[in-house]
């Protein structure tokens, strides 16, 4: 009777029935009914979780992308970056273009949950120069496959800062989001990707990258990785050598084509790789992505042959024909080629839709888009396939 008056006391009289059963569980029950009940009482209250991709401390270009990706149990509802919204896709990845001024621009990257609940991560990025406004174009968040191939190792060149010649206009926006696809759309392990851009795309550095002791030649694993070189920049003809090369920040044009590519071919052709292929968003024409000339004489427009020593299992898709230039896509930010290589990776080239995409796919689907864009625009363009083309590059 004495516990029962006391259960009495602490229950309200028409809940007694409810109240009497509660009370006369074991104490550890009531214990861990208790400790679930307050659990689910803040779970509403708990903000979203921000993870953040690697991000330069400092850099020499003038944006950068913020990516990462937001987790909530109870629905992301949106993520800001610096007070605008990031594109979310639905497994809560973001990402966002900024633009960077003069000195330290400090960053904030808020999420919201559907239940009002705020979560945010600050940090610096130091940039040197003033950056005009950018936007993400259709092209910059690369979607996610099936894909995976953790032996395949990557190369990304993007060169759109020149000490001694003009920019090669969104090269580094190039680099930047082929690197993505590279990890999201074809499955290569972020460590197995290295990219250099702008000051840091030295002659030493690419022969680092590349040569034949370089780096790329050391990760490989024989008959089993799958090899990619991309590069953005400008490309250099030699009409009394007949050589092009890939141009590099610090060579001047002039007395040098940088790092040849019957120089990177014949490196790549010894990997004993599984596949190798490579991306030349560059021409041969001694002319930049505005129409300007590279060299200080009067050469023009040099009609150089491209290098047509392809090694097996070697395949290569570059921009243009001899003599052509690779010009920029403006209301996207990307080069031309570039945008179509992405946006064929992406799906778009898929063109039998069996959720499986061919290089000889991609191909085509860059080639026409990029010459019907291209005549449109006022100049010719034609990109070139060489090489194995029957590879399946994505499958999704």
């Amino acid at each position: 009777m004495r516990i029962k008056k006391l259960i009495e006391n602490e229950c309200s009289n028409n809940q007694l029935d409810i109240c009497i059963a509660e009370q006369s569980r074991p104490s550890w029950e009531r214990t861990f009914r208790n400790s679930v009940s307050k659990l689910k009482g803040r779970a509403e209250k708990t903000p979203p979780t921000i993870i953040l991709n690697k991000h330069p401390n400092r850099t020499d270009t003038y944006n950068t992308f913020i990516r990462g990706r937001v987790t909530d149990n109870e629905g992301v509802m949106t993520v800001m970056v610096n007070g605008r919204k990031a594109g979310v896709k639905a497994d809560g990845t973001f990402a966002a273009r900024v633009k960077l001024g003069f000195g330290v621009n400090k960053i904030s990257v808020q999420a919201e949950d559907v239940n009002g609940n705020i979560a945010e991560k600050k940090f610096t990025i130091i940039r040197e120069e003033f950056i005009p406004e950018q936007t993400l174009a259709d092209v910059d968040m690369p979607p996610k496959t099936r894909m995976n191939n953790p032996n395949g190792v990557a190369v990304v060149i993007g060169v759109e800062n020149y000490q001694y010649v003009s920019d090669a206009t969104y090269a580094y926006n190039d680099a930047e989001v082929f690197r993505e696809y590279l990890a999201d759309t074809l499955g290569y392990k972020k460590s197995k990707i290295k990219i250099v851009t702008n000051s840091k795309a030295t002659l030493a550095e690419l022969n680092k990258l590349l040569g034949p002791n370089g780096w790329i030649a050391r990760n490989v694993k024989a008959k089993t990785s799958d090899v990619v070189v991309y590069f953005s920049g400008h490309g250099i003809p030699d009409a009394k050598t007949k050589k092009t090369g890939l141009l590099p920040f610090d060579v001047d044009p002039n007395y040098s084509v940088g790092m040849t590519l019957r120089d990177l071919y014949a490196t790549l052709g010894t990997l004993n790789a599984k596949s190798v292929t490579v991306f030349l968003d560059t021409c041969f024409s001694g002319q930049g992505r505005e129409k300007q000339s590279l060299l200080a004489d009067a050469r023009g427009i040099m009609v150089v042959p491209l290098e047509r020593n392809i090694p097996k299992p070697m395949t290569v898709l570059s921009a243009a024909t001899a003599g052509q230039i690779s010009g920029p896509l403006k209301d996207k930010e990307h080069g031309l080629f570039t945008y179509y290589v992405l946006k064929g990776l992406g799906g778009a080239a898929d063109s039998n839709k069996d959720k499986q995409l061919t290089v000889s796919e991609l191909g085509s689907y860059v080639q026409s888009n990029v010459k019907e864009q291209a005549a449109a625009k006022g100049w010719n363009q034609t990109p070139e396939l060489q090489g194995a083309s029957e590879r399946v590059l994505v499958r999704f």
